[in-house]
């Protein structure tokens, strides 16, 4: 009967008989003597202890409950030994040594730290996959920058993209020592591969220390740029998960204590789109997007909180196993919300939108009924027929007027989005004394075919066209800005109107124009009509709106 002992290695407890522990002992004795001799001989031996250590966790999860002597000797055999090398012209080579069978080592995903840009992952992603990083790194770049100029909803998707490379960044482990960067590449690791690893990546340490030398304190400055824009990143993705999931988990919670069936009663407008959702999609797909999001921010929000922590040096790394577990629920998590809210989508588009574009014009139009109801009372109020109505969504308007007065009204009709053609004409019936008019008014249009007129009782019809100036500029402000220029000793009694005249629209106008019809002459009937409209015999309208105010009949 062999005696067992409990042995403390790396941290970690392993039951062993007294025998494997004595050729323990002896064999790492023996192994850090030898290293002790070589520069830099203590971190391979702390190194290969901890690769020892790592096989041994291998054994007691396979079931083994205490270590025996044959183990420690395949460990051994694995690893290597100290007597393998001897000196030879001054440099260290290896015997030849049988190989041990053994089956081919398989890769382990780390973190690259010699070649990584900001956290390695792309590097250890590369050395897994073997594919050269920077080709990783430009296909990121240029998806995101291909998502911001395709997709109209970016931002979730730019955000998602970011966040999934912090959260490798947090849950891959850095390949830290020899060992791991040999499981990294795929090599067997052992005492020889270990010892080229480790003197490797010290000349590659030393190459990139003189090349940053070289560099001088610039390269130096950009690093700690980066580093703090990586860290800003961090906190600004680990508070938008924290608000996501308080978002998120409050609405789960209205939408446990409302009833289902009468939450557009409950809510109303405030929360429509809400409404949306449950009312195209069934309640188990709104529950599994719910939950899905729930848990993909909740494991987020744990490993960017922990992955910041960690670099601050708050935390200690995450284990292997927990570190595993997470980035698998991660991905799982991921992939349901993705499908959930893919469904989701396209229950709104197959079941609302439709319907929501017909409800859409049909209030459109109600809207566009009840406004010019609205404004063709004004204009009775006023004095004002309409003659003709095609395809015009209004009557009258604010906010453009030629005198810069945002509040006034004035005469404005304007073709409505999706229709095709457009009449308009309204006209004022006035009774005068026989004889000889001028019919004053301001007018402005956006297309050809808009004109003022009058007609006569007889029925004698007099016209002028409106100038084509859009909104801008026009004979009014145009004419105001001579007349200043030319006032140069100030004596014009309404220059103050002309100056405010010129600043009309941040000093560019409105577009309007003086509209003047002369030598109306009217008989013994005494009856004139006047108005605006863009239905002319010797004119084609090819506008979309016109505006007309301040009509005034002068008797000459």
């Amino acid at each position: 009967m062999k005696k067992n002992i409990t042995v403390n290695i790396f941290g970690s407890l392993y039951p062993m008989d007294e025998d494997a522990y004595a050729m323990l002992n002896a064999y790492i004795v023996n192994m850090r003597d030898y290293f002790s001799r070589q520069p830099d001989g203590k971190e391979i031996a702390d190194d290969i202890e901890g690769r020892v250590a790592e096989l041994m966790s291998e054994l007691r999860q396979n079931g083994t409950e205490a270590i025996s002597i044959e183990h420690i000797e395949e460990i051994i055999n694995r690893v290597g030994k100290p007597e393998q090398f001897v000196e030879e012209d001054d440099e260290t080579v290896i015997k030849d040594i049988p190989p041990i069978p053994s089956s081919a080592p398989k890769k382990k995903l780390f973190r690259d730290p010699e070649h990584k840009v900001l956290g390695g992952v792309f590097s250890g992603l590369g050395c897994y996959l073997g594919v050269n990083p920077l080709w990783l790194r430009l296909a990121y770049i240029v998806i995101i920058f291909w998502l911001s100029l395709i997709i109209n909803i970016t931002l979730p998707i730019i955000l998602l993209l970011i966040c999934s490379y912090f959260v490798c960044w947090g849950s891959i482990p850095l390949a830290a020592n020899p060992a791991e960067r040999l499981q990294m590449k795929g090599e067997p690791v052992n005492l020889s591969n270990m010892c080229d690893e480790f003197l490797t990546s010290t000349k590659e340490m030393i190459s990139r220390q003189s090349e940053f030398n070289k560099d001088g304190r610039l390269t130096a400055g950009v690093v700690t740029v980066l580093k703090w824009c990586v860290y800003a990143i961090g906190i600004l993705v680990i508070t938008a998960c924290i608000a996501g999931f308080i978002g998120i988990l409050i609405s789960i919670i209205f939408a446990i204590s409302a009833p289902w069936g009468n939450l557009q009663g409950i809510v109303r407008e405030d929360f429509e789109p809400l409404i949306i959702i449950t009312e195209c999609n069934p309640t188990w797909l709104i529950w599994a997007s719910a939950i899905s999001i729930i848990v993909l921010l909740v494991i987020s929000l744990y490993l960017l909180s922990h992955f910041t922590l960690r670099i601050l040096g708050r935390v200690r790394p995450l284990s292997n196993t927990l570190r595993g577990i997470s980035l698998a629920l991660w991905l799982i998590a991921l992939v349901f919300c993705a499908v959930s809210i893919t469904k989701v989508i396209y229950n709104i588009n197959y079941h609302y939108i439709p319907k929501h574009k017909v409800e859409m014009e049909k209030s459109r139009q109600e809207t566009i009924a009840e406004r010019k109801e609205k404004q063709a009372s004004q204009l009775a109020e006023a004095g004002w027929i309409v003659v003709k109505d095609n395809n015009i969504q209004n009557y009258t308007n604010k906010g453009e007027h030629f005198s810069g007065d945002r509040g006034l009204t004035y005469i404005d009709a304007g073709m409505e989005h999706d229709g095709f053609g457009m009449e308009f004409e309204v006209e004022r019936i006035q009774k005068v004394a026989p004889g000889t008019y001028r019919l004053e008014s301001k007018g402005r249009a956006n297309g050809n075919g808009a004109e003022i007129f009058a007609i006569t009782g007889n029925g004698t019809k007099y016209s002028e066209p409106i100038s084509v100036c859009g909104n801008k500029g026009g004979g009014i402000w145009k004419n105001a800005e001579i007349a200043l220029k030319n006032d140069t000793a100030k004596i014009l009694p309404n220059r103050h109107y002309l100056d405010k005249l010129t600043k009309v629209n941040q000093s560019q106008g409105f577009g309007w124009s003086d509209v003047i019809i002369d030598n109306i002459t009217v008989g013994q009937d005494s009856i004139i009509r006047f108005g605006v409209t863009n239905v002319s015999p010797s004119h084609t309208w090819d506008g979309t709106w016109l505006s007309a105010t301040s009509f005034e009949l002068v008797k000459k």
